[in-house]
């Protein structure tokens, strides 16, 4: 299983880890507090393209919107970022 929330491409796609019900495994100490995020690409002589971090700034628009204290939904409702 991958122990993330989330994983972003390359070509701006965001897939589903664990998603938003599941506890990560990726921060010791730290993963009941908190999701991961990873990109799925190779920085080491290029930079994030565009579309993945748009893919990312859409993610965590969603996330503030979605789990913030004041959502009415419950937390499994978290799917607009198709």
């Amino acid at each position: 299983m991958i122990p993330l929330s989330f994983l972003i491409g390359g070509n701006g796609h965001i897939y589903e880890g664990r998603g938003w019900n599941v506890q990560g495994a990726h921060t010791q100490g730290y993963n009941n507090v908190g999701y991961g995020i990873c990109f799925l690409e190779n920085f080491m002589n290029v930079s994030p393209t565009q579309r993945g971090v748009g893919a990312c700034q859409k993610l965590l628009k969603v996330s503030v919107d979605c789990l913030s204290p004041s959502h009415t939904s419950s937390f499994g409702v978290c799917s607009r970022l198709q």
